[in-house]
């Protein structure tokens, strides 16, 4: 070959530099500690460095400005340090079988991490396959800035937590139905820890609330604070066993009606009034006149009732009607027996400028009030 370099002869290359010329090129080389070489300048190579067996290149410290090459494939390099301002694969992969310690340096990969099927990604961790635990052995906190951090089933918000709550002086958690999130289940804290509970039905009211509890309920408000059950319809309560009041007294809203009213039979008698015992169990009513009909409007469930009545005169009722839970002004549906049941199946003649108090049990069963008046309640002179 035209530039084949021969070193022979009275001039072997020592430790001192000798100048080596391969064509009209010059370079020097040295041997260090007759083990190796050493080249001043570049070495360009542009074959392949090929040993008669495969050597392992060690070496203390490699400081370079940059290395630039297509592809870099080794068994092990073993180094005490590698040291680089910047480790840029340029569009192709680093590939690491052991570890790597950035120290308390920052490693950047802006085209994302894998590791085994976790992707890590910008702003999302994409797990391709199978269950992703966290397992800590200290606490596990989400500081989400924006205030709210959600759980999505394939594509759909199911459980939302609002840092700030729905009055900003608190939290929410928010639990919405697959099918349609507007449906939900919330617990909301206010100012003060306020909690309310919420259900809702966007299409109507079937959002029930149910407490299955494997054992017991214990309500229990702070001292000289009211529990206070508002229901829409009906109050149920429904015990195997009795129920018991225990140091308190149990009692009815007393409800008070105007004479001849009749807002809710709409009969069309003289003076006619209702008294509607499906909204309490107690009345009072004045009178100041005769009734032709007074109507009883009786609840879906037996019970005793009280009326009391006051008159100013010498007034009576000639009828006295009852119907069912279900009579509403405009439909009004008479129980099965119509008129009141009497002791003694005579009308009661209230007293004349008295207080009288007429009583009734109603069977809801049956359909029947029975009825029995009290008369000429006074102090006893």
């Amino acid at each position: 070959m035209a530039n084949d370099i021969k070193i022979k002869g009275s001039k072997p290359i020592s430790e001192n530099l000798s100048t080596v010329t391969v064509g009209d090129q010059t370079s020097c080389l040295e041997i260090s500690d007759k083990n190796g070489a050493r080249v001043t300048g570049d070495l360009e190579v542009t074959g392949n460095i090929i040993g008669i067996d495969t050597r392992d290149i060690v070496i203390d410290d490699l400081v370079c400005d940059d290395i630039t090459c297509d592809d870099i494939t080794c068994d092990d390099i073993a180094c005490d340090d590698i040291t680089c301002s910047d480790i840029n694969p340029s569009g192709g992969a680093l590939a690491i079988g052991g570890n790597i310690n950035a120290g308390s340096n920052v490693v950047t990969a802006n085209g994302g991490i894998v590791v085994d099927n976790i992707t890590i990604d910008g702003t999302e961790i994409d797990l391709s396959s199978g269950d992703l635990t966290f397992d800590v052995a200290g606490d596990i906190i989400f500081d989400a800035a924006g205030g709210e951090v959600n759980f999505i089933n394939a594509g759909t918000t199911t459980i939302e937590f609002d840092t700030n709550g729905e009055t900003a002086n608190g939290a929410s958690m928010k639990f919405m139905t697959i099918a349609d999130n507007s449906d939900y289940f919330m617990i909301d804290t206010a100012a003060l820890g306020a909690t309310t509970i919420t259900t809702v039905d966007d299409g109507g009211e079937e959002a029930d609330l149910t407490l299955n509890i494997d054992g017991f309920i214990d309500i229990n408000s702070a001292s000289g604070e009211d529990i206070t059950l508002d229901a829409g319809g009906n109050f149920n309560v429904d015990a195997d066993g009795h129920v018991e009041f225990d140091g308190c007294a149990v009692g009815f809203d007393r409800l008070e009606q105007t004479f001849s009213v009749t807002d809710v039979i709409a009969s069309v008698g003289t003076d006619d009034t209702d008294i509607d015992f499906r909204l309490s169990n107690k009345y009072r009513l004045e009178m100041t006149g005769d009734i032709a009909q007074m109507n009883l409007i009786f609840p879906n469930t037996s019970g005793n009732f009280l009326l009391v009545c006051n008159t100013d005169g010498d007034h009576d009722v000639a009828l006295w009607k009852v119907w069912e839970h279900d009579s509403a002004f405009g439909s009004a549906n008479a129980a099965a027996v119509t008129d009141v049941m009497w002791a003694g199946g005579s009308l009661p003649t209230f007293t004349d400028t008295g207080n009288d108090i007429v009583s009734f049990y109603w069977d809801a069963d049956e359909q029947t009030a029975y009825g029995v008046a009290s008369l000429a309640f006074a102090i006893p002179s």
